[in-house]
C-alpha cells in the first residue's frame, strides 16, 4: 500500500511518518513525504497513492484544495483521504465539499493514526 502524507511542519511529518510505519506492521508499503502541494501532485503522479493524508495548513496553501486537485483525477476519482488539522471550523468542508473520508483533530492520539492506518490497510487488502 502506498501512503502520502503532506505536512509542512517537519516534526509533525516525521511524528506522523513513524506511526505510519507502525500502523502497517508487517505488511509492506511505501510511504511518500511532502511539505507542499507541488511536491505532492509530482508524487501521485509518478506513483500510484493508495491512501492520503493530509494537513490542511500547508504555508500558503490548502490541504482541502489538494484533496479537490486529487479527487479531480480519474484515476484518484474515489481515493481515501483523510484529512489531520487542527481548524476543527473546515470539517465539514472536508467531509462533504472535499470529500475526504476522515477528519482527525489535531493535537491527535498516536492510537487513532495506528486506527487510521489499520482501517485504510484492511480496505486496501479488500480490494486488491
Amino acid at each position: 500500500m502506498n501512503i502520502l502524507i503532506v505536512e509542512d511542519n517537519k516534526y509533525q511529518l516525521e511524528n506522523l511518518k513513524k506511526m505510519v510505519f507502525e500502523g502497517l506492521g508487517d505488511h509492506a508499503g511505501n510511504i511518500y513525504c511532502a511539505s507542499d502541494v507541488a511536491t505532492a501532485i509530482k508524487i501521485f503522479e509518478d506513483d500510484h497513492i493508495d491512501f492520503f493524508m493530509l494537513d490542511i495548513s500547508l504555508g500558503y496553501e490548502s490541504g482541502l484544495d489538494l484533496a479537490d486537485i486529487i479527487h479531480s483525477r480519474d484515476e484518484y476519482k474515489e481515493a481515501c483521504i483523510a484529512i489531520i488539522s487542527a481548524h476543527k471550523k473546515y470539517e465539514t468542508r472536508a467531509t462533504e465539499t472535499s470529500k475526504c473520508h476522515v477528519f482527525i483533530e489535531k493535537p491527535y492520539r498516536k492510537e487513532d493514526i495506528i486506527e487510521l492506518i489499520n482501517r485504510a490497510l484492511i480496505y486496501h487488502l479488500e480490494q486488491v
